[in-house]
Order: C-alpha cells, then sequence, then structure tokens
C-alpha cells in the first residue's frame, strides 16, 4: 500500500490516505468516537477512493474459492463472509456517492496508477 500511495504521489495525484466516512456518530469506532468506514486512499477533490487489498487478507478471488476459509490471526474465517465484509464496505461508499477502485497486492500497480492517471486527465480532475 505504501509504495502505490508513493507512485501515486510521485505521479502528482492529490491524494488523502485513511479517509473515514461516517455512519454513526452514537457508536464508537476503534481509536475515533464514530463508527464507519476507513478506505486507503480518497483521490482529493474527486469521489474516487481506492481501496488496496492485500491477496491473503481479502481472499483474493484468483486464488480463494467460496468454500475456502483463512486463518487470520488463529481465527478461522469462511471466505464468503471476507468478501461479504469487503462488498459492505465497497457499496456503503457508492451509495454515498463514490467511484471505488480495488487494488489487490498482485497487481502491477505501476500499471494502476498509469490507469488512474489516465481516468483523471479525461475527466480533467489532474
Amino acid at each position: 500500500e505504501l509504495d502505490f500511495v508513493y507512485l501515486l504521489k510521485k505521479a502528482k495525484v492529490p491524494v488523502e490516505t485513511q479517509f473515514p466516512l461516517v455512519i454513526d456518530k452514537r457508536i464508537k469506532m476503534e481509536h475515533s468516537n464514530t463508527i464507519g468506514y476507513v478506505y486507503d486512499v480518497r483521490v482529493r477533490d474527486t469521489n474516487l477512493l481506492i481501496e488496496f487489498q492485500g491477496d491473503y487478507v481479502h481472499a483474493n478471488p484468483k486464488f480463494f474459492k467460496p468454500e475456502h476459509t483463512i486463518n487470520l490471526y488463529g481465527n478461522y474465517i469462511p471466505v464468503l463472509d471476507i468478501w461479504d465484509k469487503d462488498k459492505r464496505k465497497a457499496d456503503y461508499a457508492k451509495r454515498m456517492g463514490f467511484k471505488v477502485k480495488i487494488v489487490w497486492e498482485t497487481d502491477d500497480i505501476r500499471s494502476v496508477v498509469k490507469s488512474i492517471v489516465s481516468y483523471l486527465k479525461k475527466r480533467n480532475l489532474l
């Protein structure tokens, strides 16, 4: 994720990291007074959010099947539960008017950065 953010900044893409979207101020989120989702990157002055997902922790569908489970910190979690949680997070951002780009750990991040820069230039956002 850090390398990806570095490449975005090097390409002059204005980014905010750890961008929060609040759902409910009445319930505490870890290290916060609110509950919501925190997204890895937001391109400033746009509606583009970028989530950088580890292949193992987020169960990349290229490598995992729906019937698999993943051992996370001693807990066996069904892949379907992980996918459902990630989908709810992306869907929430979309309902709030954001576009969500998922970048996987094994993606060619240089190509992804080029495609993001191209997307932003086409829309006169960069």
